[in-house]
C-alpha cells in the first residue's frame, strides 16, 4: 500500500511527485517557452511538440479538458516526447481563464498509458498505440484535483492540490483504476477498476505452463498470447481520503461516476441542462446509418421543440448554456463535410451561427459565456481557446507551442472537387518551403484524414512539413466517404458488404485520389513523373490500390500492409476472420483470385513497378509477409523495417523519429535523387542503390 498523506482538515497533499520534476529539467512543462525558434521545421522538433489529448481528434467530444466547478480554471494533462531518451513527459496543468501566461503545474511524470479496448468479446487489449486521454477530475470546492497517473507497471488516482503545492497517490490497488470520480461532499474518491483482470491474466499463465490451445482468444497480430475473453466486471470502490479506508461503492456514487443521465433510446448525442431541460439529436430515417439528423429540446415544462432545418443536421456536440435558455452545438458542414460550424440555438427560433472554420475544434466545455476546446489550424499545432457563446470570438486560453508559429512552413491551399461517382472530395495542398511559381516539384501524397493540424497525416508518421522544407510539394488527402455510407446502408454490416462488392469504394477513393492529384500536377506544381504516395491503415489499403490499378506512383512508403486470404483468416485471427466472411470475405480454403486481383500485391507482381518502404509495428508485419517474399523474389525494390514493441501506431518518440526520417530520405532518394538528407546512415544509401539497380520484371 502507497503512503498517503492528508491533513483532514485542509486535505493537503503532500509533495510527493515533486521530485519526478526535477528529473525532466530538459522538459518545459506547463510553463509556456520564451524561444522563438525560425528556420525550417525540423523532424526532431515536429516529434517534440507539445500535445494536449489524443493523438488525433476523430471523437471530437472527448473530454480533454475539465473546467472548475467555479468556471474560472481549466485543468488538462500536457504531454511532451522525448525521442533521444524514448520516453514522454506528463504535466498536469491548471490555466487560469480569465488571465493570460498565468498557467501553473500541479505534477509531472509518469509513464505512457495505451488506449485499451473491450471489443469483439475481448477484455481488454492495446493494439492502436493511441494515448489513453487522461481527463482531471476537479473536486466539490475547486481545491483539488483527482486524476490517472501509471508508474511501474500500474495505473492508479492520484490527487493534486490545485494551488501547486503538491501531488500523491492514493490508496494502491492491486489493479488498474480505469476512471475516477469525487463524491458529493469531497470527502472520497470513487475508483472504478477491473479487480479480476490480473486474475484472468494470471490464470493464462498458469495454463501457458503447460500450453497454449490456439482457439478464439488469439489474435496473432496482437502478440502469440491469448487475450482474455471471459466477461470482466468493472467494479467501484469508493476511497474515503480522511481514513484511507476502502469499501464498495454504494449505487449512488456509482451513478456518480458513471453519470447515466440518458437522452431517449434513440438519441445519438445529449446533453442537460442544470435545470433538467433535454436537448438531443436523433434520426430523420432510423433504419439508415446516414440519416440526416434533427435536434430536439424537451423543457423541464413538458414543451417539446424540434430543428430539423439543414443547419441542425449532422450534430457532433452539443451543450447548454449555464442559464440554460439556449443550446450550443458543433456540425460538420460546408463541401465535404469538410468546416466545423459552431452554432447556438434558442428553442423556437432559427440557429444562429458563430463559427465556421476549416480549423478542427473538439474537447470543448462550457464555462461561463464561453465554450473552452482545443483548436488546431492547417499550421497551428493544438492549442485551449475560449470561444464567445454569444459573438462567436476567440481567443487563445493557452498555446504550449508558441515558438511554432516562427518556422518557416509551406503555404496551404485548401482544394476541392467531385469524383467520377459524384463524391465530394477534398484536400489541402501544402507548396514547398521555398516555392518558386513555373517550377515543377516532386509531391507526396499523405492521407487519410486531412482535418486540424497538418502533422504527419493519419498515424504521424510523414513529416509534412518537412517534405516540404525538402523541396516537396505534399498533397495532403481526405478520404471521401465511403460509397456505400453516402448511398445509404441499413447497418455497418450492410455497408461494408456493399463496399467491398467489385472493390467499389476502393474505385471511389481511387477516383478522388488521382484527380486531386491532376489538379495540381494541371496548376503546374507538381511534376507527374516525381509524385510518391504513403499511407497507414485505410491510407495503406488507398495506396496499395493505387499501386495495382494506375501508374500516377512513381515510389511508396507504407505503415501498414497488406490485404490478403492470410491476412483476414489468419493473423487477424478467427473472431475478426468471421467478421470480415460476413462483409463477403473469401476464406482461406477458398482461395478466390478474382476477388483479391484488384486489391493484391502478390496477385500483381507485374504490374508492380513502384519502389515500396514498409515501416511496421512488430505486432502487424505478418499481414505484410506473403506480400514482401512475393515482391522480393520476384525482384521488385522492396524493403521492410520492423519497430519493436509497437502497435497499429507507433507511441514510441524515437520510433516516431526514425519513421519521419526515413521516409523523407526514402522518397529523396527515387524522386530527387538524393541520398539521405536526414540520414547518416551509408548503409541506407547503399542498400536502396542495390534495390535501384534490380531489374524488375
Amino acid at each position: 500500500m502507497l503512503p498517503i498523506l492528508l491533513l483532514a482538515a485542509g486535505l493537503q497533499v503532500a509533495p510527493a511527485a515533486m521530485a519526478n520534476a526535477q528529473s525532466d529539467k530538459e522538459m518545459s512543462g506547463c510553463a509556456v517557452p520564451l524561444v522563438s525558434h525560425g528556420g525550417p521545421l525540423t523532424a526532431d522538433a515536429l516529434v517534440r511538440l507539445r500535445d494536449i489529448g489524443p493523438t488525433g481528434l476523430s471523437q471530437v467530444d472527448d473530454h480533454v479538458l475539465s473546467v472548475s466547478p467555479d468556471g474560472r480554471r481549466v485543468a488538462f494533462q500536457l504531454r511532451q516526447a522525448d525521442p533521444v531518451a524514448n520516453r514522454y513527459t506528463f504535466s498536469l496543468c491548471v490555466d487560469e481563464l480569465g488571465t493570460t501566461d498565468a498557467v501553473s503545474q500541479l505534477d509531472q511524470g509518469g509513464d505512457f498509458i495505451q488506449t485499451p479496448y473491450a471489443a469483439q468479446g475481448f477484455a481488454a487489449y492495446t493494439a492502436d498505440g493511441s494515448p489513453m486521454v487522461v481527463t482531471p477530475e476537479w473536486s466539490p470546492d475547486g481545491a483539488h484535483v483527482a486524476y490517472l497517473r501509471r508508474d511501474s507497471g500500474r495505473t492508479r488516482v492520484w490527487v493534486a492540490n490545485a494551488n501547486g503545492s503538491g501531488a500523491a497517490p492514493m490508496n494502491d490497488l492491486e489493479y488498474d483504476a480505469d476512471e475516477v470520480a469525487w463524491s458529493a461532499d469531497g470527502l472520497a474518491l470513487i475508483i472504478a477498476g477491473r479487480p479480476d483482470l490480473p486474475v484472468e491474466e494470471k490464470k493464462l499463465d498458469e495454463e501457458g505452463r503447460s500450453g497454449w490451445v490456439f482457439d478464439d482468444r488469439f489474435i496473432p497480430a496482437v502478440g502469440p498470447r491469448p487475450l482474455v475473453r471471459s466477461e470482466v466486471a468493472t467494479k467501484f470502490m469508493t476511497l474515503d481520503i480522511r481514513t484511507n479506508a476502502v469499501r464498495p461503492s454504494s449505487p449512488v456514487e456509482v451513478a456518480r461516476l458513471l453519470d447515466p443521465t440518458e437522452g431517449p433510446p434513440s438519441s445519438l448525442k445529449f446533453a442537460s441542462s442544470k435545470g433538467g431541460d433535454l436537448a438531443w439529436t436523433s434520426k430523420r430515417k432510423p433504419a439508415i446509418m446516414n440519416s440526416g439528423t434533427v435536434l430536439h429540446v424537451r423543457e423541464r415544462s413538458g414543451r417539446v421543440d424540434d430543428c430539423d432545418a439543414n443547419e441542425c443536421d449532422g450534430v457532433i456536440a452539443l451543450w447548454w448554456t449555464l442559464d440554460g435558455k439556449r443550446v450550443v452545438y458543433l456540425r460538420r458542414g460546408g463541401w465535404a463535410r469538410s468546416e466545423n460550424q459552431l452554432y447556438t440555438w434558442r428553442p423556437g427560433r432559427p440557429p444562429s451561427l458563430l463559427v465556421s472554420t476549416a480549423d478542427l475544434i473538439a474537447g470543448c466545455e462550457m464555462a461561463a459565456r464561453q465554450l473552452v476546446c482545443v483548436r488546431e489550424g492547417k499550421t497551428a499545432p493544438r492549442r485551449i481557446v475560449g470561444i464567445d457563446v454569444e459573438t462567436g470570438g476567440a481567443r487563445t486560453i493557452y498555446d504550449p507551442n508558441p515558438g511554432f508559429a516562427s518556422y518557416r512552413l509551406g503555404k496551404v491551399e485548401r482544394l476541392t472537387w467531385r469524383n467520377v461517382f459524384g463524391v465530394e472530395s477534398f484536400g489541402d495542398l501544402v507548396y514547398p518551403t521555398d516555392y518558386v511559381p513555373g517550377h515543377r516539384y516532386p509531391m507526396v501524397v499523405v492521407g487519410y484524414e486531412s482535418r486540424g493540424f497538418l502533422r504527419g497525416g493519419t498515424g504521424d508518421e510523414y513529416p509534412i512539413q518537412v517534405f516540404a522544407n525538402h523541396g516537396f510539394a505534399v498533397l495532403s488527402f481526405q478520404r471521401p466517404l465511403s460509397l456505400a455510407y453516402g448511398r445509404g446502408s441499413a447497418s455497418a454490416d450492410d455497408m461494408n458488404r456493399a463496399d467491398i462488392s467489385q472493390w467499389s469504394d476502393r474505385q471511389s477513393v481511387q477516383s478522388s485520389l488521382s484527380i486531386g492529384v491532376g489538379m495540381v500536377v494541371d496548376m503546374g506544381i507538381a511534376d507527374p513523373a516525381r509524385v510518391g504516395i504513403t499511407g497507414l491503415s485505410d491510407g495503406a489499403s488507398t495506396a496499395e490500390y493505387a499501386l495495382i490499378n494506375s501508374s500516377i506512383f512513381k515510389a511508396a512508403a507504407l505503415s501498414t500492409c497488406c490485404q490478403s486470404t492470410s491476412g483476414v483468416s489468419v493473423a487477424a485471427g478467427a473472431v475478426m476472420a468471421r467478421r470480415f466472411y460476413r462483409y463477403g470475405y473469401p476464406k482461406y480454403m477458398q482461395p478466390d483470385p478474382s476477388f483479391w486481383g484488384p486489391v493484391s500485391l502478390r496477385q500483381n507482381l507485374d504490374r508492380i513497378k513502384t519502389p515500396i518502404l514498409l515501416q511496421l509495428s512488430d505486432d502487424e508485419y505478418q499481414f505484410a509477409l506473403e506480400d514482401f517474399v512475393s515482391l522480393r523474389e520476384a525482384g521488385k525494390p522492396v524493403e521492410m523495417v520492423i519497430f519493436p514493441d509497437e502497435r497499429h501506431i507507433k507511441w514510441q518518440p524515437s520510433h516516431r523519429l526514425a519513421a519521419y526520417d526515413r521516409a523523407v530520405d526514402w522518397f529523396a532518394f527515387w524522386l530527387q535523387d538524393a541520398c539521405g538528407p536526414l540520414s547518416d546512415e551509408v548503409a541506407q544509401c547503399e542498400r536502396w542503390r542495390k534495390l535501384a539497380s534490380t531489374p524488375t520484371h
